[in-house]
């Protein structure tokens, strides 16, 4: 594939009327990556759509009437169907979440919580019924808490879950199959029923018990997948919920998968329509992955843009 300049890449002022309404004739799995930056000294504000695929860079311009409010100190914490939750420190004890579509410009605060919940993420599309939020924070090594709510809450719900949980554990979190995952640092991993509002250890260990990086996402068909790091290349599992542990994924399943990796989300999706030409590969967006990362990909790592993966919410016919 032919290497481009970051100046190749064609740059447009996003019209968010014909995002809203933008119908597709074939189907569009391949993400978006949205990138960001506040200046704190000029208060200058800048925030753009990246379509790698297409080499397309458009400029958000409504995104100015909202960055004072809300991206001075913003970081996204994952994306979901055109959303990207973002968590914002507001002092010493507070933290704010909210929700954001930059192919709307619409922002749904969340209820101001406590500061120690940094790790959090959400279901669904926030136009669902049933999209919930949820973070998580460790009290001391007595237990695990957890706090949910749905947008247009007012409040958040409390949940807290007794056994032995190591203070700032929390590796990764994900939604997969009405479930959100958490894996610790010491090999436990635990699920939250969305459905039943239940907690449960299911694995008390890792499938490797040494590792130098991890990435846990979920596949389209809902399944729970885990990559780690090993030697010059991947190793990748499945949880398997009813046997409640690790399985090795077969490459014939990872040659029909493309594998996109962020330092913020980690996804996978199915190597049809527009990204077939991707089969069988991992992507990053991240410059410390320079090694792993397409072409087309690597073009949007600008050094001073935050950035994360987005999934455009087009209409599929």
């Amino acid at each position: 594939m032919k290497k481009r300049k970051v100046s190749d890449i064609t740059e447009e002022i996003i019209d968010q009327k014909k995002m809203k309404s933008k119908k597709t004739t074939h189907w569009e799995f391949l993400p978006w990556i949205l990138c960001y930056y506040w200046n704190r000294k000029s208060h200058n504000f800048i925030c753009k759509l990246g379509d790698p695929s297409t080499q397309r860079n458009y400029i958000v311009k409504e995104a100015t009437m909202v960055q004072k409010r809300f991206f001075r100190g913003a970081v996204p914490c994952t994306s979901r169907q055109g959303w990207v939750l973002f968590s914002e420190v507001l002092d010493f004890n507070s933290r704010l979440f909210f929700l954001y579509n930059p192919f709307t410009n619409e922002v749904i605060e969340l209820p101001i919580l406590e500061k120690r919940y940094r790790e959090a993420t959400f279901s669904l599309s926030v136009n669902s019924s049933d999209c919930i939020v949820i973070a998580f924070w460790i009290q001391k090594q007595e237990y695990l808490s957890s706090k949910t709510c749905r947008p247009g809450d007012e409040s958040w719900k409390t949940f807290r879950y007794s056994g032995e949980y190591i203070p700032d554990s929390i590796l990764k979190l994900a939604y997969a199959g009405e479930f959100f995952y958490c894996v610790f640092s010491d090999g436990k991993m635990g699920a939250f029923n969305i459905k039943q509002q239940s907690w449960k250890v299911l694995s008390h260990q890792l499938p490797m018990r040494f590792y130098d990086d991890l990435t846990l996402f979920d596949a389209f068909n809902g399944d729970l997948l885990l990559s780690i790091r090993h030697g010059y290349g991947w190793k990748f599992w499945r949880f398997h919920l009813l046997e409640t542990k690790w399985v090795v994924v077969e490459d014939e399943f990872i040659k029909k998968q493309v594998i996109f990796r962020g330092g913020h989300m980690s996804l996978a999706i199915p190597a049809v329509g527009n990204a077939k030409k991707y089969a069988g590969r991992m992507l990053s967006i991240e410059w410390f992955d320079y090694g792993l990362a397409d072409e087309d990909y690597r073009n949007w790592g600008w050094d001073k843009l935050q950035k994360i993966m987005i999934q455009p919410p087009f209409q599929r016919t």
